[in-house]
C-alpha cells in the first residue's frame, strides 16, 4: 500500500515540473545582436530605403541608431536637400514629412558614422 501511495504522489509531483524542452527566452543588451541585417543590394533596412528625409524622434522610431567611430553598418552624409536620385546613406534631417524616423541610443538596429563624402555601405 505504501508503494502505491508513493507512486501516486510521485506522479503528481512529476506533473508539476516544467517541460524540459520548452524554449527559454534570453534577454540581451548587446547592440551586436541583430535580427535583420541591412540589405546591401538595395540599401534598405526592414524594406525602408536608408536615404532621404530623416526625422529624429524620442520614441516609436522606424529604427534605433547608434553613432560609432569605427566599423559602422552605414556611412551617413548629412545633406541640406535630397536630390532626385539620392545615394545610399544621404540623410537630410527634417522636422516634418520624413521618409523615415530614427531614435539615437544603445541597443540599436544598426550603427552609423558621419562622413563628408562617400556615404553608403562598405
Amino acid at each position: 500500500m505504501k508503494a502505491l501511495l508513493f507512486i501516486f504522489l510521485s506522479f503528481f509531483a512529476w506533473m508539476g515540473q516544467p517541460d524540459p524542452i520548452e524554449p527559454v527566452s534570453v534577454k540581451t543588451d548587446s547592440a551586436a545582436v541583430r535580427f535583420e541585417p541591412i540589405n546591401k543590394d538595395n540599401c534598405t533596412f526592414k524594406g525602408i530605403p536608408l536615404h532621404g528625409r530623416v526625422q529624429v524622434v524620442s520614441s516609436f522610431a522606424d529604427f534605433r541608431v547608434e553613432v560609432v567611430n569605427s566599423n559602422p553598418d552605414l556611412y551617413v552624409e548629412v545633406v541640406t536637400h535630397i536630390t532626385s536620385s539620392p545615394e545610399c546613406g544621404e540623410w537630410e534631417f527634417v522636422d516634418h514629412n520624413p521618409d523615415f524616423t530614427v531614435e539615437f541610443g544603445p541597443n540599436a538596429d544598426f550603427s552609423i558614422t558621419y562622413v563628408t563624402r562617400s556615404p553608403g555601405i562598405r
